[in-house]
């Protein structure tokens, strides 16, 4: 067993603060709560979907809302807050949306033999730039409250009845949305900066602008994201949660464990990114459409990288003029910007490197099991 004391000096040593960890617990309990909640009131909406190789489901749609002052209330009143961590980390009032779509099992299953196995939690962190500071309060002294919480929660019958799958997941996923808010903070009382920066223009741009692009284009997009050094950093504690759940004696038994991780996934996906292969999958007949698709892929590309380039900057600019702090790009050079066959060489040396960097920081989680 490590002692407390080099257990917190660990933490902090590999990116994973104490003080972030303590309110990923509360808030996991405070979302599990919520969803112990919605299945005992049996109040869900019906609604139909279908799912690709299985057909036609109907599914519960669940739905709640944490107010803010009720989300504090929980925190302060919580067995495992402590107030001297807070004040490292002053989360004061958050809103928080939990929202559950629940299948039959026989649904749920088809799903969880997919790459995205069941049960499926995804989370998202949003603030108003224009709301964005630090208070002091009288009683409390700083607060940051700041960002809102969403979770939005697929699962089967089963799991939805309380599982350990369930809560690993749904502690994984607080674990990496607590983090950005957590880097905001950071950023905000060292720099006085508000937001991601250069990354958050990116994110943005990967998020809401792939109509248009070729599927090509839009792989190299979704890579792109992967890289992102910001979104690397809120997978650390993510993994962490799904690695502290394992039985794991030796570094085989971390490295099997690791595998199961989305960083994991991430690092693969970056490290076997190849130009040459992007290339040449322009030329690929894997349907009808591609008969008119292809002759025209490559010339458009050239198009893409130059429409992307100017994307980028009016999304820059939007960002500015609303309060976030974005500082101009260093552009690539012209050479690059007009051949795309350089344009994704350069990336894949971007990638492969993010990828290495990625990985030890994942690896040095083995000093915290």
């Amino acid at each position: 067993m490590i002692d407390q004391r080099i257990q917190v000096l660990l933490n902090e040593a590999l990116g994973v603060p104490s003080q972030i960890e303590m309110m990923t617990d509360i808030f996991t309990d405070m979302v599990l709560q919520e969803v112990e909640a919605l299945r005992l009131s049996d109040n869900f909406d019906e609604k139909d979907a279908s799912l690709k190789g299985y057909g036609d489901v109907e599914i519960k749609f669940y739905e709640t809302t944490v107010g803010p002052a009720q989300s504090w209330a929980f925190v302060k009143n919580h067995p495992s807050f402590n107030m001297e961590e807070w004040k490292k980390f002053p989360m004061y009032r958050n809103k928080v949306r939990v929202t559950v779509d629940v299948l039959e099992d026989e649904a749920a299953q088809h799903v969880t033999d997919s790459k995205s196995p069941m049960p499926i939690v995804n989370g998202s962190h949003n603030f108003k730039a224009d709301k964005f500071e630090v208070r002091n309060l009288k009683t409390l002294g700083n607060v940051f409250d700041i960002g809102e919480f969403e979770f939005k929660i697929m699962t089967g019958e089963s799991d939805f009845q309380g599982s350990d799958k369930l809560k690993t997941k749904i502690s994984a996923t607080i674990a990496h949305e607590i983090f950005h808010d957590f880097q905001l903070y950071v950023k905000y009382i060292k720099s006085n900066e508000v937001g991601f920066g250069k990354a958050q223009v990116i994110n943005t741009a990967v998020g809401h602008l792939k109509e248009g692009f070729t599927k090509e284009f839009n792989y190299f997009l979704h890579i792109l994201y992967l890289s992102l050094k910001f979104e690397q950093q809120a997978r650390i504690p993510q993994a962490l949660r799904i690695l502290k759940t394992k039985n794991i004696k030796t570094n085989e038994d971390f490295t099997e464990a690791l595998k199961e991780t989305d960083a994991w996934d991430d690092i693969q996906k970056l490290k076997n990114f190849s130009a040459e292969k992007l290339i040449r999958s322009y030329g690929e007949y894997q349907g009808l459409e591609d008969i008119f698709r292809i002759p025209q892929s490559i010339e458009y590309t050239k198009d893409s990288i130059a429409e992307w380039n100017r994307l980028l900057e009016k999304i820059r600019v939007f960002m500015v003029q609303n309060g976030l702090t974005v500082n101009p790009f260093r552009g690539l050079s012209q050479k690059l910007l007009q051949d795309p066959k350089l344009f994704f060489e350069h990336w894949e040396r971007v990638f492969k490197k993010r990828a290495k960097e990625y990985y030890v920081k994942l690896a040095k989680l083995y000093g915290l099991i």
